[in-house]
């Protein structure tokens, strides 16, 4: 049964314990070998609206005392967006990428229905099978939320306004170039109103699962969303990349769902 982790945490302890606990749970097929990437969301410099730079240290410094090659990258709303990030959380601790810069190619999806052709970033493309993507538990004027579908578009050459016709099916599209081994979902502190004008919403809580499709139906359920309702979710499932379906997972959590849901208001 596909496993799901969900957690209130409150202090830099209960964020290690959630770290543990998913290599104790969920047990992430992660390449030791390779260089293996941390996938934050920083599509701007406001950090109401971004991943919590301090949890993708703390990840980072974590999966590099059991012996990982950690990279940090995204691709941001401005080309000079994740330098500034970079320069502000990060400094020269790990190594970063900006994948709004260098060289992009245009990539042929083979199982793409909407999306035949993407440009993405050259670099991000060694990532494609071994990396964490960790989005914020945000809303999306488009998509309803912004989880980790809407997360890979960090890899693609800005600006990405090609994506807005049809987004539901394209997000699903780029889903089989690049999809994550595991995903965790920062809900320290989400965001409503939209994806780029965040408010605030303290939650408290981290969703981590191996299934993209089990991690964001979790996540939007908690939002307040029926997951049903959720465009991309149903064409994912109807695609065979998942199960929209709350009853069919084993969530491992602290907490029965319902009590920790609020209602996200997405404009």
């Amino acid at each position: 049964m596909i496993k799901v982790l969900v957690k209130i945490v409150r202090n830099k302890n209960d964020v290690i314990k959630f770290f543990n606990d998913i290599f104790k749970e969920l047990k992430p097929k992660l390449y030791k070998k390779r260089e293996l990437l941390l996938k934050p969301n920083f599509v701007l410099e406001d950090i109401r609206c971004i991943t919590n730079p301090y949890l993708v240290i703390e990840l980072a410094r974590f999966l590099k005392n059991v012996g990982y090659n950690i990279s940090i990258g995204d691709g941001g709303y401005f080309k000079e967006t994740a330098d500034r990030i970079r320069e502000k959380y990060f400094g020269e601790e790990f190594k970063f990428y900006n994948f709004s810069k260098g060289e992009f190619i245009i990539k042929t999806l083979d199982k793409g229905i909407v999306l035949k052709n993407v440009p993405v970033n050259v670099k991000s493309l060694k990532f494609r099978d071994n990396f964490i993507s960790i989005p914020k538990l945000k809303v999306h004027t488009l998509a309803k939320v912004s989880l980790s579908f809407k997360n890979n578009m960090g890899f693609l050459k800005k600006p990405a306004s090609f994506m807005h016709k049809n987004f539901d099916e394209k997000i699903v599209d780029l889903f089989t170039l690049f999809k994550p081994k595991l995903i965790i979902i920062d809900g320290i502190t989400g965001g409503e109103i939209s994806e780029m004008i965040c408010k605030e919403v303290k939650h408290n809580i981290l969703i981590a699962s191996n299934d993209a499709v089990a991690a964001d139906t979790v996540a939007s359920y908690i939002m307040g969303f029926d997951p049903k309702e959720i465009g991309y979710l149903r064409i994912a499932e109807n695609r065979g990349f998942g199960i929209v379906d709350l009853n069919s997972y084993e969530i491992i959590s602290d907490v029965k769902l319902e009590f920790i849901r609020k209602k996200y208001l997405v404009v």
